[in-house]
């Protein structure tokens, strides 16, 4: 490569005019990391790189730091391929709408979950895009990657097993592709037994992202938001009759009553359309429903009635005095309507209940429902219901009323110790005295008896003879050899 750059640019040895330098042929066809996308670039056949393309969407700008790049071997390992891919694209890059960016993230993908991967380069690739402009693009490469995993699923006997950077593209594709345009691939992800637990995770972050696309677009057309709450109302009842994983089910039952929760509010805010208003047909503007000259014409006002003269009108002059004019007395207050009584549903009678249920009845009286009413909601008489009251009217006016003072009983008064004299006492201790001595000459007078002799020990009778089967016992046994101790082996 230095000598390459030594040289201007040429090779180093000459080659015929009109005959494919194959060194250039080789460079086209690699396809490895970032500068396999580059060499597109760089290719010799650089007419056919700037020929007139469809438009799609983006912009095809060239980073200026990957001309230096173009000639690189196509990086092995996924640090130098995310080295490779910071110095052609800054570090931080986010909505980016550059389709050589887009390239690239489709070229470091092409071995998803094969030997040669790059997990954390395609991954910080596909992330620096712009998800509104390259949906599609997006939309296409997961679809590679349900293909690559269901048919793994189907006809591997061993379990797929994806880099933790490689379970983050799928879980950033998932959350940033619409639930109504892309619904029926958002619904095959959770399909994918190699996300295991993380699909349920995927699912109860749904309505956290639907609150933030209705914080997101306050102010705006209020359809929006609630369009996009029922997509994603859609695509988790698909998920529920998809029947798969119960976990998965269970969280994507939780979250669509989350969002249905979320719709209720924004359909009270929502203002009601005008009522003289119809829908126009496509492309043509909201007329009213009918002109002012095709409008039937209204029918004639109906005169009022004369009101009834409070006064008699003035009469010709006359010499008679004026008939006196009863006075009327007007009001606008009626009786009030009696109010609907509907009488509730009986419901099944009880034998028991507790105090705490009649108090509750009563107080519910108490506060003005009708006694009948009550009674027959609990299924009791009314009858009962008044003794409850009674009952509980009485014990209020008996705790209430003043209680009597108790009256102490009378203890009973100690007997008073009788005072006793010293002469009594004297008296008291001399005989008892006279007591002990009587005790002690009867005690002397008494004959003392022969100690016995002790018990003399009983002798050992060892056998005359060993019995039969042991040998006879020696009597002079030889000494036991001592032991000694062998010296360790070296």
């Amino acid at each position: 490569m230095d000598r390459h750059r030594r040289g201007g640019g040429r090779h180093p040895c000459p080659i015929p005019p009109g005959r494919p330098d194959p060194r250039q042929d080789r460079r086209a066809g690699q396809a490895g990391g970032l500068a396999g996308a580059i060499d597109e670039c760089r290719s010799p056949a650089i007419a056919v790189a700037r020929r007139p393309r469809p438009s799609g969407p983006g912009h095809r700008g060239f980073p200026p730091s990957a001309h230096d790049r173009g000639h690189a071997p196509p990086p092995s390992l996924d640090f130098e391929a995310v080295d490779l891919l910071h110095d052609c694209f800054p570090r931080g890059t986010r909505q980016s709408a550059n389709r050589v960016l887009l390239a690239v993230a489709r070229n470091l993908t092409r071995n998803f979950g094969q030997p040669g991967r790059l997990p954390m380069a395609s991954g910080k690739a596909w992330t620096m895009l712009d998800p509104a402009v390259f949906a599609d693009q997006m939309a296409a490469q997961l679809a590679e990657i349900n293909a690559f995993i269901l048919k793994w699923q189907s006809e591997e006997k061993s379990f797929l097993i994806l880099e933790f950077a490689e379970v983050e593209l799928i879980e950033y594709m998932f959350e940033h592709l619409h639930p109504r345009r892309h619904g029926a691939l958002l619904v095959r992800v959770m399909d994918f037994k190699v996300l295991s637990a993380r699909r349920v995770g995927l699912l109860r972050r749904i309505p956290a992202r639907v609150r933030r696309v209705v914080q997101h677009l306050t102010g705006a057309d209020p359809a929006a938001p609630l369009t996009y709450a029922r997509d994603c109302i859609v695509m988790l009842e698909a998920i529920e009759r998809a029947g798969g994983f119960h976990l998965v089910t269970e969280a994507a039952a939780f979250a669509r009553g989350e969002i249905e929760k979320i719709v209720e509010r924004l359909v009270q805010q929502t203002p009601p359309p005008p009522a003289a208003t119809a829908l126009p047909p496509p492309g043509l503007p909201a007329v009213p429903l009918a002109e002012p000259s095709a409008r039937p014409p209204a029918p004639p006002a109906v005169a009022a009635a004369p009101a009834n003269p409070l006064a008699i009108p003035p009469q010709p002059i006359s010499s008679m005095p004026l008939p006196l004019v009863p006075a009327q007395i007007v009001g606008v207050s009626g009786t009030p309507a009696p109010l609907p009584r509907m009488t509730p549903p009986p419901a099944p009678p009880r034998k028991r209940f507790t105090n705490k249920d009649k108090i509750a009845a009563v107080m519910r009286v108490f506060q003005g429902e009708d006694r009948d009413w009550v009674a027959i909601s609990l299924g009791i008489d009314p009858e009962m219901l008044a003794r409850w009251q009674d009952s509980f009217l009485d014990g209020g006016v008996a705790a209430l009323a003043p209680k009597p003072k108790a009256v102490k009983k009378p203890s009973k008064a100690k007997p008073a110790m009788e005072e006793a004299s010293i002469d009594d006492l004297k008296a008291k201790l001399q005989s008892l005295l006279q007591t002990v001595e009587v005790l002690s000459t009867q005690i002397q007078a008494v004959p003392a008896m022969a100690a016995l002799p002790p018990p003399a020990p009983c002798a050992p009778c060892a056998p005359s003879t060993p019995p039969p089967g042991f040998p006879p016992e020696l009597t002079d046994p030889p000494p036991r050899p001592k032991r000694t101790r062998k010296p360790p082996r070296r």
